[in-house]
């Protein structure tokens, strides 16, 4: 999962990589870096209804 501008073509070089996910791996495997996340979502960036399932279904753990 990535950070890219709006304005960029979708297969352009992305701001920052915040997280992967692995369909394949059985479980599918997710890792995320939720406090980048969060940075990026404080500053106006806003998740593909993909990524917004995902960090529906893999929130951040309790501090």
């Amino acid at each position: 999962m990535v950070v890219i501008e709006k304005d960029r073509a979708r297969d352009s070089r992305s701001v920052e990589v915040v997280g992967t996910y692995n369909p394949i791996a059985k479980p599918a495997a997710v890792k995320l870096d939720h406090e980048r996340i969060a940075h990026w979502m404080k500053n106006g960036a806003r998740p593909s209804d993909t990524v917004a399932r995902l960090l529906k279904s893999n929130p951040a753990p309790a501090a």
